[in-house]
């Protein structure tokens, strides 16, 4: 009986070995140990075979390729450092790429049409954007920046509106209510332009994860087995019985009804217009699950890696061994008991016999 092959059974991907040694069987395999001189091994073949039994003990299985996410690796452990990180790439990005379409014609109305089309196109769906010519808001935007800045638009959502100037800087205090002397009139909403698309971004970001996620899956039930969607969904105290649409609806204002909209429902109308209204904190929330799933997977593919790379890690056969410890290898008395060893060159040889006896 070959105690290697024959004593060990591998389960699933965990290695698990089992040795159901009798006692007999035990003393019979065990009396050549120590015999290093008789050992008998096919030398052309000894380190494919070593390398056939770590391939067996890893088992890999194909699994999706990792893409590196750029967002997800901008997230930090606040609100107001995600929102500082995702402004400084890709708010002034855009920013810097309206500006150019903005000043290729100042002048031209279709022009200024024609970069507010496109800086739709980066927002969600219900958010519209557009030139602003109003009297009263185009002076109150100079009366926070004066002439500094190179445009002013308009932003609105379902029942919101905000006044954002492109290009330009205001003092932090007057951002959400602002409005110049002598006006009678309702505060304007006027928000930094960075930040504003930033936030929106993210809820563009978080709601076309949740759709290429949900459009993995054919039943509720199966994307509900997801790490990621069931962690979040115990979070918010979203239970089995509240996962229907229409009790979601039912609550949609609430935190668990945007949020089960947006991680269950994330395809309709209504799980668009939730992620809208969602606050800070449930977003901050919502990126912290998917950046913890998102760096769960990165170590495996680093781990992955790492199994199928050229360089030889410490549980794997190197490539270049010197001829001296091969042949010491296959005549080492270690093989009657663990079918393959290996010694590094740096080895005493001379003392692996001696410590195969004791």
């Amino acid at each position: 009986m070959n105690l290697f092959t024959n004593g060990m059974e591998v389960f699933g991907d965990f290695g698990i070995f089992q040795m159901p040694f009798q006692n007999n069987e035990m003393t019979s395999d065990l009396s050549n140990l120590f015999d290093s001189g008789n050992v008998q091994v096919d030398e052309t073949n000894y380190l494919q075979k070593g390398e056939k039994i770590l391939t067996l003990l890893r088992k890999k299985k194909s699994k999706p390729l990792f893409y590196k996410d750029d967002v997800l690796e901008k997230v930090k452990k606040r609100w107001d450092l995600t929102l500082a990180a995702v402004s400084r790439s890709t708010g002034d990005a855009i920013e810097s790429q309206f500006l150019e379409k903005l000043n290729r014609d100042p002048k031209n109305e279709e022009n200024i049409k024609d970069a507010c089309s496109w800086l739709n196109e980066q927002m969600p769906k219900h958010l519209f954007v557009f030139p602003e010519y109003r009297d009263r808001e185009i002076k109150t935007i100079r009366g926070l920046c004066g002439y500094k800045q190179s445009g002013i638009i308009c932003m609105r959502y379902l029942d919101q509106e905000m006044i954002l100037p492109v290009g330009a800087k205001f003092k932090p205090r007057f951002e959400g209510a602002a409005k110049i002397r002598g006006d009678k009139g309702p505060f304007l909403n006027v928000q930094n332009f960075s930040k504003t698309i930033s936030t929106f971004y993210l809820k563009k970001y978080v709601l076309e994860k949740f759709s290429s996620l949900r459009s993995q899956y054919k039943t509720l039930e199966e994307y509900m087995d997801l790490c990621v969607v069931g962690k979040i969904l115990k979070d918010y105290g979203i239970k089995e019985g509240d996962t229907k649409f229409q009790k979601l609806l039912e609550v949609r204002r609430s935190f668990k009804g945007k949020i089960g909209l947006l991680v269950l429902y994330p395809e309709t109308t209504e799980a668009e217009e939730s992620t809208l209204m969602m606050e800070h904190y449930s977003l901050q929330r919502i990126l912290e699950f998917l950046q913890e799933d998102y760096h769960r997977r990165k170590n495996e593919a680093k781990m992955e890696k790492n199994l199928s790379g050229d360089y030889a890690l410490s549980f794997q056969t190197k490539k270049n061994i010197p001829q001296k410890c091969i042949k010491a290898m296959e005549r080492s008395g270690f093989n009657n008991y663990f079918g393959y060893v290996e010694f590094d060159e740096e080895c005493d040889l001379s003392l692996m016999e001696e410590l195969c006896r004791e």
